[in-house]
């Protein structure tokens, strides 16, 4: 009797160890996380999601097609491509889970359609925190696959969405690395947690239009990555945290001719980097003929060592306008620069402390342009010369500009140089007249020792 209880006991044992595997293996049904409802009575419940599958996926979708709870989770083992034309809708709560190093390329369109309670997952095979399998270890990576990665290849397609979705794991590969990667179509992701990437959250390249909506972006290196002027991203309500350099790379190295640029605010612990691209001595960021950049209130930039901004040039009239206010002003400051917008550069560095070899380099405004309530410092690399000579200045005016209630500090030299090329008036009938009234109302309207001072040198100097 006692051997056969023991011998009962064991069966069941090995039964309930091998039933997930059972269960993956002749795809029953299986219980697995859960969600909550309200009925019309307004009571809350708690409700299971079933998932039906798994579903092995190793062909492309050549047609309109959906993929539900019944085949959930699908277990992507082959590159696959949603082709031309055609759309791939993913239904609320279902799991698409990578083996290594797979991608999913969209050519047509890609809905995830989740809710709050039931988000849609891409994730690692290896995450058994959603939707668990037998395939994978346990043990989810960064990089554990490639991406979701946007085209439009052909032109004219569908709008790509994912609204509450959880994007995880991703950004294997040489290049590009990145949960998802948008190249040329229109793409809006909401609602949505992107985390864990093994380089960018969200890569957007040229000619997309990017709508980044009441998003969650953490544990990647750079949570976005804008890398062509010609990609048309909109931010808001986004939360940017946790990441190794929090905040938007900008990739790009102009604002192109005749058209308009606008950073906003992406709040007080993220910035955009302007990065030098490992340039040796200098790198022009420039906003080109009849093109204007516009920072918004709260706007935090920051530029990395060497990294010299241009409005305009000798020849060309561009605008910057940055109208901040004083409960909320702009930042132009250093990437090394820990004291706002967090520690982005991921740096113990501080080049506040006469490390001014990790400051950028002069913002030189060629074009009448309005600055009031930024916060300018921590620049005036000596690696910048400007066309007058004045380098290790913060700011080089050379066009009628408005610069009020500004806060410099920080600089390697001076804080304003009023650059008149070497006694010549420019183009715009500049004289020494103009300059010494410029200055005489820039010494009252703004603040120079706040934050750091400038040594022996003239903070604003007229050459």
């Amino acid at each position: 009797m006692n051997r056969k209880l023991g011998f009962s006991i064991l069966v069941l044992v090995v039964a309930l160890f091998c039933l997930p595997l059972l269960l993956d293996i002749i795809g029953c049904a299986t219980v697995n996380n859960t969600t909550t409802t309200t009925t019309s009575s307004g009571t809350t419940t708690t409700v299971p999601i079933i998932h039906g599958g798994p579903t092995i996926v190793t062909s492309n979708v050549g047609v309109n097609t959906t993929w539900s709870l019944s085949g959930s989770p699908y277990i992507i083992s082959a590159e696959v491509h949603v082709s031309s034309g055609v759309v791939l809708t993913v239904e609320a709560g279902v799991a698409v889970k990578f083996m290594s190093p797979r991608s999913l390329t969209v050519d047509g369109a890609l809905d995830a359609r989740g809710t709050a309670g039931a988000p849609v997952y891409f994730t690692s095979v290896n995450d058994n925190s959603y939707a668990s399998t037998s395939y994978g270890t346990g043990r989810p990576a960064k990089g554990d696959w490639g991406a979701i990665q946007v085209y439009d290849t052909y032109g004219n397609q569908p709008i790509t969405r994912l609204n509450y979705a959880v994007v995880r794991y991703a950004g294997a590969g040489a290049s590009d690395k990145a949960n998802i990667s948008v190249y040329g179509n229109d793409t809006a992701v909401t609602n949505t947690t992107i985390a864990s990437s093994d380089g960018v959250g969200i890569l957007v390249k040229s000619g997309s239009n990017m709508a980044i909506t009441n998003n969650t972006i953490e544990t990647c290196d750079w949570p976005i990555e804008w890398r062509e002027n010609n990609a048309n991203v909109t931010l808001s309500g986004n939360t940017i945290l946790g990441n190794t350099h929090n905040g938007i790379k900008l990739g790009w190295t102009e604002v192109a001719p005749h058209t308009r640029m606008t950073l906003v605010s992406i709040g007080t612990q993220a910035a955009y980097v302007i990065p030098n691209n490992n340039a040796p001595t200098c790198r022009q960021f420039a906003v080109r003929s009849g093109a204007k950049l516009t920072l918004s209130p709260g706007v935090i930039l920051k530029l990395d060592q060497n990294v010299e901004v241009n409005i305009g040039s000798l020849t060309e009239r561009a605008t910057l306008e940055a109208i901040g206010t004083a409960g909320n002003p702009i930042y132009i400051t250093s990437y090394y620069d820990g004291t706002v917008g967090g520690n982005t550069a991921n740096s113990s560095i501080d080049p506040t402390a006469n490390n001014y070899q990790y400051s950028w380099v002069t913002l030189y405004l060629w074009g009448t342009s309005d600055l009031q309530y930024c916060v300018v410092g921590v620049g005036g690399n000596q690696n910048g010369v400007s066309a007058a000579g004045g380098y290790g200045t913060l700011l080089d005016i050379s066009s009628p500009s408005t610069v009020s209630n500004c806060i410099f500090g920080y600089g390697y030299k001076h804080a304003i140089v009023l650059d008149r090329f070497n006694g010549r008036n420019d183009d715009l009938g500049r004289t020494l007249t103009d300059m010494n009234n410029d200055k005489a109302a820039m010494s009252v309207n703004n603040d120079f020792t706040t934050v750091g001072n400038f040594g022996s040198s003239e903070v604003i100097r007229i050459l």
